[in-house]
């Protein structure tokens, strides 16, 4: 019997052992079973969360800088500054870091791409169709890749648009990043889970049940801590703190750190973005967004106390000048260098803001008067007389500077700015290194130019453009030989309009070839009138704008309008000014080239009033210069015009080209031009620009 029992006992003990161990393996694996679906499901919460907060916050940030996108690229884009363009958007990749950045026109044609070479010139893209209701619209691409679209211009009126596409593989790498850190936790995880299943096939109950309890405090408690964690951090909480009390060893314990070290890591680069968004790169100051809104700010505050704000557009004399001689290096060291000569002059409570660029904004609060802002400008001005000293250099520049009053000149922020960036080109027109304040003057001018906008969409339509033409005359006989095609507009709202108001505003909205082909056709047709019933060899002189070359069909319309009216080539004048070549693009040197060998003649408009450069008369094919009326109206008077136009003819005489006088007024400029040698002459002696009729009568008179 005690053998039995022994036996028994030894059997009982046995079995016992077995089913003690089996349960410990059961409850182990239940355990081990519920560790790893929350283990797996805290793996994706972290993923997903992370991922959607950093992407939603990157998106968010982007398009809370279109505003400054738009107000920086419009006036390159609206006075068509290549080089400004490219200037402005090298400063935008530094400051984005976009895969690839795009400048089109109304019609999409693309203006830059931002490189030098800028091979894109001339290429269109699709504008999605949602734009045309919204100010930006963003999308994706087939790569993944983020595309943002937007208007460049003022309220409902553009002037072209930006594409901006991002690479998302910052995005991914940091999202990749985690996911990889998380991973690897899990699986040192994984691992003690089976080194403690394991240990559990040989431990009796009593060690199961304290394994049991142990590993409830050491992993449950503290992955349902971390879980909480996680949501909180997803929640954007990143301030949330894990408890002391999870302090488990070994791989939970890494599990726990790494997300510690994670939320440290994303705060830090949500802080960054942040920094980014609201305040400039390069000098510290806050950037056009943070700006505006403390302007904003501002004018709720003076709401409430009856203050007065000023607003300063502040702006550099020929900065443009520093980084095309002296380099982007010097020049955003000069940047620098300005930024703490405003933060020394304004007072401590006023804002400086970066714009872009060399543009600068200073924020007046609480004004006794306006007098105040005109003492500030003037020390501004005063600040900068003297050189300011870059790389053992010392640089001279001059500011121009606008001020806006609230509310006198505004009660909204973007009015207020934009009154004060008017005042400043303002300042620039008086001659610069000065300043000016808004007036209802300068308001007034605008709104003109935005009616004149309106109305010049429909004058070709409602035939209000009209061709005059002025006689140019052969000094040798005094016998006219031809005449300049001039355009006029006679508009039903304002009257007659100068061409020195719409001509550039027709180029800004991409008319310009619209109405220049208008110009050529009608022009074209009654020369070869003129030909067959009056003079067979008068010659036409025709302008083109520097914008007409930008259509690679110029030179075929030109060619098909000669053909059409069968004209002689060589009886066409294309007047060009050096804005058309100074581009240097190889597409408006192969257009010259090509219409100079069709015979036909290319003369330099307005010399001397530009860069004229040598070069130009020397690489380019010039049949005859025109020299500008400015010097012409001033050489009975002044030695020095005298000598010029002298030198200018013998210059032009020398290259074997002619030479036509423009704005001859009177019968003694008439007589010093003969006397040097001048080859044709027009201006009021001889006629005003008239219209078509009585320019045929100036014709008949003389050939009867």
């Amino acid at each position: 019997m005690p053998k039995f029992f022994n036996k028994l006992s030894t059997q009982f003990v046995f079995s016992f052992a077995l089913t003690a161990s089996t349960l410990v393996i059961f409850v182990l694996g239940l355990v081990a079973f519920l560790i790893l679906d929350r283990t797996q499901k805290l793996q994706n919460e972290l993923t997903a969360s992370f991922s959607e907060t950093y992407l939603n916050d990157s998106e968010a940030i982007l398009k809370s800088n279109l505003r400054y996108i738009n107000l920086r690229l419009f006036n390159p884009i609206y006075e068509f500054d290549i080089s400004l363009l490219n200037d402005e958007l090298y400063q935008l990749k530094g400051w984005l870091k976009p895969k690839s950045i795009l400048i089109t026109d109304l019609t999409g044609t693309i203006i830059t791409d931002g490189t030098e070479a800028n091979r894109n010139y001339g290429k269109s893209i699709v504008i999605p169709e949602p734009l045309k209701d919204k100010q930006s619209y963003l999308t994706h691409n087939d790569q993944g890749q983020r595309v943002i679209f937007a208007k460049i211009g003022i309220e409902h009126k553009p002037v072209g648009y930006i594409r901006i596409v991002f690479s998302q593989e910052k995005d991914q790498i940091l999202v990749a990043r985690l996911q990889d850190d998380v991973n690897s936790s899990i699986t040192k995880f994984h691992q003690a889970l089976i080194i403690v299943g394991a240990i559990g096939l040989f431990v009796i109950l009593i060690v199961s049940v304290l394994l049991g309890v142990k590993a409830r405090k050491s992993f449950s408690k503290p992955i349902a801590e971390m879980t909480k964690a996680a949501k909180e951090f997803a929640a954007g909480n990143l301030n949330y703190q894990i408890p002391a009390k999870v302090q488990a060893r070994n791989e939970v314990d890494q599990l726990s750190a790494s997300l510690k070290q994670m939320a440290n890591d994303i705060s830090i680069a949500k802080n960054q973005i942040q920094q980014q968004a609201h305040f400039d790169h390069l000098t510290g100051l806050p950037n056009r967004f943070l700006s505006m809104d403390r302007l904003k700010q501002s004018i709720d505050e003076a709401k409430r106390k009856d203050e007065i704000i000023a607003v300063m557009f502040f702006d550099l004399d020929d900065f443009k000048k520093v980084n095309d001689t002296l380099g982007h290096d010097v020049g955003d060291k000069l940047l620098i260098e300005v930024a703490n000569r405003l933060i020394q002059v304004t007072r401590l409570g006023d804002t400086v803001g970066r714009l872009g660029g060399d543009e600068f904004i200073i924020l007046l609060a609480d004004l006794p008067s306006m007098i105040e802002a005109q003492l500030i400008a003037e020390k501004l001005l005063e600040q900068f007389r003297s050189p300011l000293p870059i790389e053992n250099r010392e640089l001279l520049l001059t500011t121009s500077i606008g001020v806006a009053l609230y509310p006198n000149d505004g009660e909204d922020p973007q009015t207020i700015l934009q009154n004060a960036d008017t005042a400043m080109y303002r300042a620039k027109e008086l001659g610069r290194n000065t300043y000016s304040f808004f007036t209802k003057e300068l308001n007034e001018k605008v709104t003109r130019r935005l009616n004149i906008e309106e109305q010049l969409h429909n004058a070709l339509k409602k035939h209000e453009l009209e061709i005059y033409y002025q006689p140019i005359v052969s000094l040798k006989n005094d016998k006219i030989t031809g005449a300049e095609a001039l355009l006029r507009w006679n508009s039903s709202e304002f009257g007659q309009v100068s061409p020195e108001e719409f001509i550039p505003i027709a180029e800004q909205l991409g008319v310009i070839n619209e109405i220049g082909h208008f110009v050529l056709s009608h022009s074209f047709s009654q020369a070869k009138y003129w030909q067959e019933n009056y003079l067979s060899e008068f010659t036409l002189s025709v302008n083109l704008s520097p914008l007409q070359f930008r259509s690679m069909e110029l030179v075929n319309n030109i060619q098909g309008l000669l053909q059409k009216h069968q004209l002689k080539n060589s009886t066409i004048n294309l007047e060009i000014t050096e804005g058309t070549l100074i581009t240097g693009y190889s597409h408006v040197e192969e257009a010259l080239q090509e219409l100079c060998d069709m015979k036909l003649n290319i003369y330099m408009d307005d010399f001397g009033t530009g860069y004229s450069s040598l070069s130009y008369l020397r690489n380019y094919p010039f049949t005859a210069l025109k020299i500008d009326k400015s010097f012409i109206s001033d050489i009975t008077d002044d030695p020095s015009d005298l000598g010029l136009v002298r030198a200018t003819i013998a210059m032009a005489h020398s290259f074997q080209m002619k030479v036509v006088a423009e704005g001859i007024e009177t019968q003694q400029q008439l007589e010093m031009l003969k006397a040097m040698k001048c080859d044709y002459g027009q201006g009021y002696y001889f006629s005003c620009p008239v219209p078509r009729k009585e320019f045929e009568k100036l014709i008949r008179d003389q050939t009867t």
